[in-house]
């Protein structure tokens, strides 16, 4: 017999198995537009396959095919894969093309940890007869024409009407699926994505031999050589027809930083391969003494910029910096603008003063893809400069996703080791914006969306820019093979404090007034994904209870004086088992924009089975002590288990179950009183004692709403 706590621990070990459950349930396809249509079906193992070799005899019934459903040959179709195709070019009639999402089969802990078991209720989750389950899954983002330069992102699972494909065949062959996908892609400037998994990779490399993690990196690591491979045929033509003298103008705001800035024009003179720049200093009021050092810095710039260039053949002008001077308050926005029109460059680069230069080609590489004309915003690999040098780099930025709970950058602080979630960490990417930490654009584009908005001063500046050119139907574009190292607020510290807080809250809110059809919304970032909870990694978004918004019960006055009292006395603590609690809040903030209140932290009574606990989390307001009464579900904390694991077998009485101890609740701030609120916790151990009842206050832990 599953118990209700074991039951709970696997579910919240799988969410991507929860998510499959309740996704399937939910889904309505209309059966019926599949009747009448021809459809042809063709396994494929590699986008480098012969479209010809895949086709085979089938050819001749091309022209009665309504579409051409490609899928891998090692692998699955999701049962209904069919249905949504048709639905989708029922419902597009001017797609010719459009992709699916995908996941993968392995072993439970492979994919889900070593902890979890596979108890009675996990075979219920295997796929189909194998002794597998579904993991990994692969949410893609929408049409995405520089990620499909990077890599056949369109994965083992995509649909083409036969027309199209009649149309391409025609004349020519010996074409990779690759290559007529590309052809379509680009006659069309667009292909449609269905955002259901459609499609399961299969572990058998042959009879009873599965993958390993490390066989299907390889797999995924195949198909991007293949794809790179195709890329970088294409970049060198690309490279020529951009081997010009185009002026970059690299704008940088700076004051009072004069050892940083430093280290940023020396490194970037030393190691940048590309001699067409100038540089623009925006200062906003350096003191005196800056001064001096600034304009001391400027002239070893341009010389160490001399000698670099000396023995070049092409001879070269000597380096332009400018330096503007202009005291006011710090604003981001202004004095990137102010930059901006004292150049002259055809392309503009927008360059933090705390950024290290450490990439040769960095600058060429951003200018190659700045002045294709599809393209808005471009945005480099940025890393934390390491702690011990034996480290591997951590990401600062690889481009910005527009998440329900805001913009955020994603894999930051992750090992930049691998390939995480399918290459963004190391493949070209169009991202919804990237970071003016580093960010180019052509200075046509940048005039054309208005600059930077000077009503966002300090954040989201960069972020409202790249909306900007997007909603004008530019792609921002990430490059990852481009790499520098971000010192990252050195120059104006962090945002840590209540007031930068309460501005960063105040200027998100205006970055979605205007723009409300982008609140919530990134076609390069999968509905799927996590959206409404801090995430840096690309994970499943199954909402658990506690994900939920909750509504607060206001307390009767008979309720509130029917609570226990929490004691000070430490032998009455003891009597009653008050001493036993261990209560931790992790968080505590307010969010204006959402208008929530969100609680994380834990609770565990220690000497006793707290899967049979009852645990409520309570609200009181300080000055009308009003007391609101909030339920907790379980959440699991693998760190908090880890805490009572270790000393089980020294007492008397163990600590059991403690791995579902976490606490969080999302509270709809509008429930409650305006006030300042103290944090509580009322336990009930289900014990028939006078004792069983018990309360603990956090005194140190004060929301105000």
């Amino acid at each position: 017999m599953i118990s209700s706590y074991e039951k709970s621990l696997f579910e919240q070990q799988t969410p991507y198995l929860q998510w499959l459950k309740e996704r399937k349930s939910a889904q309505q396809i209309e059966r019926k537009l599949i009747k009448g249509k021809h459809i042809l079906k063709l396994p494929f193992f590699s986008c480098e396959d012969s479209l010809e070799t895949v086709v085979k005899d089938s050819a001749e019934v091309l022209p009665d095919t309504d579409f051409v459903l490609f899928y891998g040959a090692k692998g699955f179709l999701e049962q209904d894969a069919e249905y949504f195709f048709a639905e989708y070019f029922e419902k597009h009639e001017n797609v010719e093309i459009v992709y699916a999402d995908e996941d993968y089969l392995g072993e439970l802990q492979e994919f889900y940890g070593e902890k979890v078991q596979e108890t009675e209720q996990a075979l219920a989750y295997r796929f189909k007869d194998t002794s597998y389950y579904r993991g990994k899954p692969w949410f893609k983002p929408d049409y995405s024409p520089d990620t499909l330069r990077s890599f056949f992102y369109f994965g083992k699972i995509f649909a083409v009407r036969g027309a199209a494909l009649v149309e391409l065949l025609a004349g020519k062959k010996q074409q990779s699926i690759y290559e007529i996908v590309k052809r379509i892609t680009e006659k069309n400037n667009y292909a449609g994505h269905i955002s259901e998994i459609l499609f399961t990779n299969e572990v058998k490399m042959k009879d009873n031999e599965t993958y390993t993690e490390e066989n299907r990196e390889k797999l995924i690591e195949n198909e991007m050589q293949i794809s790179n491979a195709n890329a970088k045929q294409e970049n060198i033509v690309l490279c020529k027809q951009n081997n010009d003298s185009s002026l970059i103008s690299i704008v940088i705001p700076s004051k009072d930083n004069s050892n940083i800035l430093k280290r940023c024009l020396l490194t970037l003179v030393e190691f940048t391969d590309y001699p067409y720049y100038e540089i623009i200093l925006v200062d906003n009021g350096s003191t005196e003494q800056e001064l001096v050092c600034i304009r001391e810095l400027i002239t070893q710039a341009q010389e160490d910029y001399d000698l670099k260039w000396a023995d070049d053949e092409e001879p070269k002008s000597p380096l332009s910096i400018q330096h503007i001077y202009q005291k006011a308050e710090f604003n981001f926005s202004k004095m990137c603008n102010l930059g901006a029109r004292a150049a002259k460059g055809e392309l503009l680069l927008f360059l933090n003063d705390d950024i290290e230069i450490i990439d040769a080609s960095w600058l060429r590489r951003m200018k190659e893809q700045a002045q294709m004309a599809h393209v808005g915003a471009v945005g480099a690999k940025l890393y934390y400069p390491k702690a011990e040098e034996s480290e591997a780099y951590r990401i600062q930025h690889v481009g910005i996703t527009n998440m329900g709970i805001g913009p955020a950058h994603k894999l930051a602080g992750m090992e930049d080791k691998g390939d995480l979630y399918h290459g963004h960490n190391r493949l070209t990417y169009n991202m919804l914006a990237v970071t003016a930490a580093c960010l180019m654009v052509r200075r046509e584009c940048f005039w054309e969306v208005g600059g930077f908005d000077e009503e966002l001063a300090v954040a989201y500046n960069d972020v409202e820019l790249c909306f900007k050119l997007y909603e004008k139907g530019y792609y921002n574009v990430q490059r990852n093979d481009v790499v520098l190292l971000h010192h990252e607020s050195l120059s104006r510290g962090h945002d840590n404090s209540p007031e930068k807080k309460a501005r960063l809250e105040q200027e998100k809110t205006m970055l979605y007034k205007k723009h409300l059809l982008l609140k919530t919304k990134d076609p390069f970032y999968s509905e799927h994904l996590v959206q409404w909870k801090k995430d840096v990694a690309y994970s499943c978004n199954y909402l658990y209870p506690y994900d939920k918004i909750s509504r607060p019960r206001l307390l009767s006055l008979a309720e509130v004086g029917k609570l226990p009292k929490e004691h000070q006395n430490k032998y009455i603590r003891k009597l009653t088992g008050e001493n036993l609690s261990m209560f931790e809040i992790d968080l505590a903030e307010v969010s204006d924009t959402e208008g929530t209140v969100a609680i994380q932290g834990w609770y565990v009574m220690r000497e006793h089975d707290n899967a049979v606990l009852e645990r409520t989390l309570l609200l009181k307001n300080i000055k009308n002590q009003e007391i609101y009464e909030l339920t907790i579900y379980p959440k699991l904390r693998y760190d908090v288990d880890a805490l009572f694991q270790d000393r089980a077998e020294n007492v008397r009485v163990c600590t059991k179950n403690t791995a579902l101890a976490g606490i969080q609740c999302l509270v709809d701030k509008n429930m409650l009183v305006s006030g300042e609120y103290q944090i509580g916790i009322l336990v009930d151990t289900k014990k028939q004692l006078w004792m069983k009842r018990k309360i603990c206050w956090k005194k140190d832990c004060i929301i105000n709403v």
